[in-house]
């Protein structure tokens, strides 16, 4: 006989699809990413498209790229966009995790 499985309280519902960010929450930190030298270099400019989740406490994760840039300026958006964080979504007034598409400018000026 197989073993039994226990819900946990710690076990979150799925993120709720989102086409923006979510209603009537805001970044509450979000440092701006790093110009690599070598995309300085080669001047490359453009927009990261990123999706990720944004979870009940208003952390960033499972963040999947959807358009990128060369010379490591993806992988940057990347970083930092896990370091942004949010006040969470909510759902008859419960936080809920939901997804989001963001966009990280890179413009040399």
């Amino acid at each position: 006989m197989g073993s039994a499985i226990c819900c946990s309280k710690s076990l979150q519902p799925p993120p709720l699809p989102v086409r923006r960010e979510p209603c009537g929450s805001k970044r509450t930190f979000a440092p701006r990413p790093n110009y690599t030298e070598e995309a300085r270099r080669a001047r490359v400019q453009g927009v990261v498209i990123l999706q990720a989740v944004v979870d009940a406490v208003g952390n960033v994760g499972y963040v999947k790229v959807l358009k990128g840039l060369p010379e490591g300026l993806t992988e940057s958006a990347v970083q930092v966009v896990e370091q942004w964080r949010y006040e969470p979504a909510t759902l008859n007034g419960e936080p809920v995790p939901v997804y989001i598409n963001l966009t990280v400018n890179f413009s040399l000026q």
